[in-house]
């Protein structure tokens, strides 16, 4: 690989990386192998038909980007699988006392979204004119804080909860930010004060499920016993 196509390589991996943490061992390590060899017959292929590093590039990004929903898709139907004999023996109250917080982070992830874009649309309003540079940044900065990594941080709540409340953090950080000019904002936007909750709750329940597991990491060995 030359250096345009190995670095597109890099980010493809680092994304399988991600999106793979939590799995079990063997699922985890087959999917990056597979991916990791699909990498170099791709790049191997294309560079056999003379095609330049850049667009080998280019080819390995897009694909990894139009394949995000079916990689969060997989990784979904992975969770569940290996949560599935130990939910099955969970009565419906308990899952609701380790669930009850899940609605606040979904109106969280949605209220991100729908404030994000209108204080977009307000800044431009105002007079700025960002290059599509700085408008690709945005979405992808906004995409990643509000949309991919709140989403994973529920998938794998149960399995890594110290990385949950990790990948919850920036979305709730920025959530409170207006706290600190709270009767201004109010009074530019009240419905601002959802978006305010959703945060607290979230905090609050991310840092309940560390809890819960911590609790219960503990009490296996001697249940064990």
């Amino acid at each position: 690989m030359t250096s345009a196509d190995a670095l597109a390589g890099a980010v493809v991996r680092a994304w399988t990386f991600v999106y793979t943490v939590g799995a079990g061992a063997s699922i985890r390590e087959a999917r990056r192998d597979e991916i990791a060899s699909d990498l170099f017959e791709h790049a191997r292929g294309l560079a056999d038909e003379g095609i330049e590093s850049r667009a080998v590039a280019g080819q390995m990004l897009a694909r990894c980007f139009l394949g995000i929903g079916a990689d969060v898709s997989w990784r979904i139907q992975v969770a569940f699988g290996q949560r599935r004999a130990v939910e099955e023996g969970v009565q419906m109250s308990e899952r609701v006392k380790r669930n009850w917080w899940i609605p606040s982070a979904i109106a969280l992830i949605g209220g991100g979204i729908v404030f994000g874009f209108l204080s977009y649309r307000n800044r431009i309003d105002e007079g700025w004119d960002p290059s599509l540079l700085d408008s690709a940044g945005t979405v992808l900065t906004a995409g990643l804080v509000f949309v991919v990594l709140p989403i994973w941080a529920l998938v794998v709540r149960r399995s890594h909860p110290g990385w949950t409340l990790v990948m919850l953090a920036p979305a709730i950080v920025i959530s409170l930010s207006p706290l600190l000019w709270i009767d201004e904002a109010v009074r530019d936007f009240e419905p601002i004060l959802v978006l305010l909750a959703a945060a607290i709750v979230t905090l609050v329940g991310a840092l309940t499920n560390l809890a819960q597991a911590s609790v219960s990491d503990g009490a296996q060995p001697s249940a064990a016993a």
